[in-house]
């Protein structure tokens, strides 16, 4: 269902996108496995694509807190502050963009990519 959720999520379906990630977080046995972190990034990203930012921030919020690889905990940071960004808390968008900054100065393999760019544009942003 993860599977499933992602693809409609790349084709522009984030209504069916949110519907397929729920069902999938619904299913697993344990909220902190691969899947569950899977789908609730997915439920995120679709809230976030419907201009549901208080979804989105949920979502990621619960991830944020959640441990995972540097990349994968990079990511989730960013989001997070694109949503908190989203709804105008400035202050705590910018703190969510230096924690993902800081992991990709602390990962030489992740110093420079995507999450850490993104984060620095997204404090630009708040300004």
């Amino acid at each position: 269902m993860v599977a499933l959720a992602s693809i409609e999520l790349k084709e522009g379906f984030y209504e069916s996108a949110g519907k397929w990630a729920g069902e999938a977080l619904a299913t697993t046995a344990s909220p902190v496995n691969p899947s569950a972190r899977g789908a609730r990034e997915l439920l995120g990203d679709s809230a976030f694509k419907r201009n549901d930012f208080n979804g989105a921030e949920r979502h990621y919020s619960v991830l944020a807190t959640m441990s995972g690889s540097p990349e994968n905990q990079a990511r989730v940071l960013r989001k997070h502050g694109d949503s908190l960004r989203m709804l105008g808390r400035y202050p705590q968008a910018i703190m969510q963009y230096e924690r993902a900054i800081r992991i990709g100065d602390e990962n030489t393999a992740l110093k420079g990519k995507n999450a850490q760019t993104q984060s620095f544009k997204g404090i630009a942003e708040c300004y």
